[in-house]
């Protein structure tokens, strides 16, 4: 569906419904409109009929789907009354208000959480839509949850490990273990402050082991683990040959007609 505000559109029409006079269904080839028993017919107004509500465009038809009615997004029903709570359309679920309006952010259901998306995460986040309930994982304000399928923020204290590092979700909120001190969980935030905290998790790990051949591969070997998938082979591969040259005392040498890397030892 549109998530842009309409300008004027809907400017004259409220939420709260117009008192209904007696009147009945009528339909045509465009669609379905009440005709009043006094005259005339419901036009550019939200009416209750029968204990539901319905919006009637400027035309005269009853609204269904999505609209926009001074700035607040709506949605009726293929009958067109007005939705409340949860409703599913094209394969995504969102919520509406008592007052039939769609709720964005965060909601509290009974024992679950949920996180609906706000049109400001429709500019940061590939995907989101407006209004639409949250599944899987999503950063907001620099901290990471996870959502089940169902939408249910993860309460639970979920852990998984992924390349080497270990995570788990504590109140919903993504965190990962200290790779050098476990059972030191550290809430995780973006992806490049976690390659930076690992980098220098890595650099502590093997400053004071034995400067070997067999500890430099094992450390070439955790830091293309860990760091690959966040900061790419190239960035990984710079950052082993600082950390060698560095501690280890290699040193890099680079053949511009061959265009790779030969390294060795200064000592």
């Amino acid at each position: 569906m549109r998530k842009k505000i309409f300008a004027a559109a809907a400017m004259m029409t409220i939420l709260a419904a117009t008192p209904v006079f007696a009147g009945s269904w009528q339909q045509d080839q465009v669609g379905w409109y009440y005709t009043y028993d006094t005259g005339g017919y419901a036009q550019n107004a939200m009416v209750e009929i029968d204990g539901a509500k319905y919006y009637f465009d400027g035309n005269g038809y009853m609204a269904t789907g999505w609209r926009n009615l001074n700035g607040q997004w709506t949605y009726f029903h293929p009958d067109g009354r007005l939705a409340r709570g949860w409703v599913q359309d094209n394969g995504k679920w969102y919520y509406l208000n008592d007052d039939g309006t769609m709720r964005v952010g965060w909601l509290n259901d009974g024992k679950y959480t949920y996180y609906l998306y706000t049109y400001d995460d429709t500019l940061r986040i590939d995907g989101a839509v407006e209004g639409a309930m949250v599944t899987g994982t999503v950063t907001l304000s620099g901290v990471t949850y996870y959502f089940d399928a169902q939408g249910h923020q993860d309460t639970t204290m979920s852990r998984f490990t992924q390349d080497g590092v270990n995570y788990r979700y504590r109140e919903g909120a993504l965190q990962w273990e200290n790779i050098n001190k476990k059972g030191d969980w550290i809430q995780y935030t973006t992806v490049e402050e976690l390659a930076f905290d690992l980098q220098e998790l890595l650099r502590e790990r093997y400053e004071n082991e034995a400067k070997t051949t067999a500890n430099a591969e094992l450390f070439k070997a955790d830091a293309n683990l860990m760091l690959t998938r966040l900061i790419g082979e190239g960035d990984t591969e710079l950052f082993i040959e600082d950390v060698l040259e560095e501690m280890w005392g290699y040193h890099f040498s680079h053949d511009d007609d061959d265009d790779y890397w030969d390294d060795d030892y200064w000592y």
